[in-house]
């Protein structure tokens, strides 16, 4: 039988680079395109090997035993011992350009058949390089399967890869590493910046409800006397009462029940209970003397109805201002509406009452009824 003829140099770069006609983009004239394992990284799947969780839990060790996208648990024995890149087969964000698809390891380690083994010709800026490659690379032409997305190993080989001479590729990675640092650090500082502006909101907060921002205007202006606004403040809720009265004998429905009515000074909380000092003029009173109505939402479930108009809200459709409805929201028909409605109308302030606490939001004529969570 006649020996195989070994490819020439010339014939095992053409099999490893790619045609000019089949590179994704224009590169440097000093770089080339090639395949993934012909010209960049050795793969190293025969090291791979699973353990199901059974066989695990009675191996416990101090070897990390790695997946898909990082390590998933420990084992007592290692295939592999060395700097190497993992890139998931099966499980790993391959369509996400904001997740990594890839990861590094080094040492002693145990890989199971969830992630592919490479390990660059170029040695360790060649990993580095390889890494952060893979983490940006456009998969949706290399990965097949409906509900678990798959990379097979010869289709991983089939990836191209743009080739800098190895020089470059360190200088390549350093100038990423840094670029990452300072873009992490501006994310630090956003964040810092953030926190600030909330504690600032805080104390802006603070200072008006305490009389501060308004301190040299109460010099220079006039202000009514607050009992005489509690008083049209009563004045305004007897009259919104005489007016549903008037209403349901109309409709021949059932009077509301007779308002509480307090004389102004009576609203006055005490000043051994107020919560702290406030500018003379001022005056601390009870929430309940200075609104109409006070309630809360459905104490229990509604009939959802996908095809309804109206939406169920709780406290967490409520955004500090607005009412946020979104796709999760759900929806009751017209029959539960009319059970459930309340009286709600252009000044009407919902505040958040379980869950998340305190979020605020003014209604705006939504087609809605309210959870227990809500109180307006």
């Amino acid at each position: 039988m006649a020996k195989k003829e070994e490819l020439t140099i010339e014939e095992k770069l053409q099999t490893a680079l790619i045609s000019k006609e089949e590179q994704p983009y224009e590169i440097p004239d000093s770089w080339v395109w090639g395949y993934m394992f012909f010209a960049f990284a050795e793969c190293l799947d025969k090291y791979r090997k699973p353990v199901n969780s059974a066989e695990r839990a009675n191996r416990i060790g101090k070897i990390p035993y790695y997946g898909a996208t990082g390590q998933v648990g420990w084992i007592d024995d290692f295939l592999t011992d060395d700097e190497l890149v993992l890139v998931g087969e099966d499980g790993a964000p391959f369509l996400d350009l904001l997740k990594n698809k890839a990861y590094m390891i080094q040492g002693k380690a145990w890989v199971n058949n969830h992630a592919h083994i490479l390990k660059s010709f170029y040695g360790h800026f060649g990993n580095l390089y390889l890494l952060n490659y893979l983490n940006i690379f456009d998969f949706s032409k290399y990965v097949n399967g409906t509900t678990r997305l798959k990379l097979t190993q010869s289709k991983l080989a089939e990836i191209p890869i743009p080739i800098p001479p190895k020089k470059e590729q360190q200088r390549i990675v350093e100038k990423i590493d840094s670029l990452f640092e300072k873009t992490k650090k501006a994310k630090e500082l956003i964040q810092e910046v953030k926190e600030e502006i909330e504690m600032r909101k805080i104390s802006i907060l603070n200072k008006a409800f305490r009389g501060a921002l308004t301190k040299n205007w109460r010099r220079e202006n006039k202000t009514g006397s607050v009992l005489e606004l509690l008083q049209e403040i009563q004045n305004e809720k007897i009259k919104k009462w005489e007016e549903e009265c008037r209403e349901a004998e109309k409709n021949g429905s059932k009077k509301p029940k007779k308002i509480k009515v307090s004389k102004p000074e009576e609203m006055i909380v005490p000043k051994e209970e107020e919560p702290y000092k406030i500018p003379d003029t001022w005056k601390w009173v009870k929430l309940e003397n200075i609104i109409t109505i006070l309630g809360d939402g459905l104490h229990g479930t509604p009939k959802y109805n996908e095809n309804g108009e109206y939406y169920f809200i709780n406290g967490s459709n409520l955004s500090f201002k607005n009412i946020v409805i979104n796709s999760s929201t759900k929806k009751v028909s017209t029959a539960e509406y009319k059970k459930y409605k309340k009286n709600l109308n252009e000044r009407t302030i919902f505040l958040s009452i379980n869950g998340t606490l305190g979020k605020t939001g003014f209604y705006n004529n939504e087609k809605i009824i309210l959870g227990k969570s809500v109180c307006y």
